[in-house]
């Protein structure tokens, strides 16, 4: 929620399941070299081959959460209500939607050279996509489209479905037009009865309802006509209905329903018999994720001078900087080196007051993380080593729920890290010892440095 974090400095995905891939791959980056580097190349390629990378990041924009499409797909619903005939038909037009993105996204990754990116490539050559889609297109018109907007998305499912296929819903679907007809000719005639410039107007909560931009002035005496009931005012916009209208609104929803009831009736028919190849989409939807993730990764390193990070025994990075803090202050702060090696790796930071020694800390930890998600690095050039486990004791502030003060919380801390510490592991410190007298801190930072340097 808060940008100013990793994953907002990070998050310049299109889809909420790309969203989602970046978020678990920061909570729990990858610790195998080979895995991070088939990564890497394909945010390389897509830095290096614009065509590719605007290609792709077009195609993706499109795609709607299709992990949670999936989910409301495979569930039965209880009951049979309206609301759930609703949703069911909605998730078929959006489910059409996503097929039909297929073949753009292939599309898209033909001229790809890396692995990663050609196997994706080549998982989409399923036939199942189309078989699925050739399913859906027999009952589906084929112009029936995902839209935003509440009218234009209801009209889609009211017509969603081929004529010719339900006698019933034919005419159901003609009473429903008639009805639309009547209230758009019944707000004309009104207009021109009393002289207004009124049009129809649709919200999902009221229905169909009269709306017009005229200046109160320009009504007699100021207001509107006695009929109209329901009147809301913002600025010089009026928003009304009558009592014929309403009475409309409530045969348009009858004539919803039975359309609905119908549609939805042949809907599941036509789900049933696609449930044996829906295992697919799960693909589909991983494939759209990881790609969103990269492209997020791409645009990352378009927008400051991120490097790409070497995996080494050595951690050293040269002239980094601190990418949340990049973000908050819109220009690029001052940069550092790190040095550690097998054999110097244990490193004491002093400086006065507000010289930067906790950002410099927190800056080694984000770069680690970044380069293990398969992340270009804020740095000149950098090089890490695998690390499996960050731990950090950093920030001071005792914890009145769990009845602990600065310095207990501290020694808990300090403690765990003991505990679960390897030689694969990355410890970083901020004033250890800082919750009791300068003696005894000293005392337990030298006992904690002492016992982690044994570690090796």
């Amino acid at each position: 929620r808060n940008g100013h974090t990793l994953f907002g400095v990070l998050n310049y995905t299109r889809t909420p399941g790309g969203s989602r891939r970046l978020r678990s791959n920061i909570l729990e980056p990858l610790v195998d070299a080979e895995t991070i580097n088939t990564r890497l190349d394909c945010v390389q390629e897509l830095l290096q081959d614009e065509e590719l990378f605007f290609g792709l990041q077009a195609v993706i924009s499109k795609f709607l959460d299709t992990e949670q499409l999936l989910s409301v797909l495979v569930q039965i619903p209880k009951q049979d209500t309206v609301k759930n005939a609703e949703s069911k038909i909605t998730n078929l037009i959006y489910l059409k939607h996503t097929l039909e993105l297929v073949e753009p996204l292939k599309a898209a990754l033909r001229p790809c050279n890396t692995p990663l990116l050609r196997a994706y490539r080549d998982s989409l050559q399923d036939t199942r996509f189309a078989v699925i889609l050739e399913k859906i297109t027999t009952v589906i018109n084929d112009d029936t489209r995902y839209t935003k907007g509440c009218l234009s998305m209801r009209t889609q499912k009211c017509y969603a479905i081929k004529p010719n296929i339900n006698e019933f819903l034919d005419i159901a679907r003609r009473t429903y037009t008639e009805i639309v007809d009547d209230i758009a000719g019944m707000i004309t005639q009104l207009a021109e009865k009393y002289n207004l410039p009124m049009k129809t107007s649709f919200s999902s909560a009221r229905g169909f309802f009269i709306q017009m931009n005229v200046d109160c002035s320009a009504l007699p005496n100021g207001q509107l006509p006695s009929e109209f009931t329901k009147i809301t005012k913002m600025k010089n916009t009026y928003s009304f209905t009558s009592a014929d209208l309403i009475k409309m609104n409530e045969r348009c929803q009858e004539s919803l329903r039975e359309i609905y009831h119908m549609t939805y009736l042949i809907v599941c028919k036509l789900l049933n018999e696609i449930y044996d190849h829906i295992h697919c989409l799960y693909k589909l939807s991983d494939v759209v994720s990881m790609l969103d993730m990269l492209l997020a990764f791409a645009h990352a390193c378009t927008l400051s001078d991120y490097v790409r990070p070497e995996f080494t025994d050595t951690l050293a990075i040269k002239q980094g900087w601190h990418p949340i803090l990049e973000k908050i202050a819109m220009e690029k702060p001052v940069s550092n080196n790190t040095y550690l090696t097998e054999g110097n790796n244990f490193v004491i930071i002093t400086g006065p007051n507000m010289s930067g020694k906790s950002t410099y800390l927190k800056q080694i930890a984000l770069c680690q993380v970044m380069a293990q998600i398969g992340s270009y690095v804020p740095a000149e050039y950098c090089s890490f080593r695998i690390t499996e486990q960050i731990f950090t004791r950093i920030g001071m502030d005792d914890d009145i729920e769990t009845n602990a003060s600065t310095f207990m919380k501290e020694m808990k801390e300090i403690t765990y890290i003991i505990q679960n510490a390897n030689d694969k592991s990355l410890i970083i410190i901020d004033e250890l010892g800082r919750g009791t007298s300068a003696e005894e801190g000293i005392g337990i930072c030298y006992a904690a440095c002492e016992y982690l340097l044994n570690l090796k």
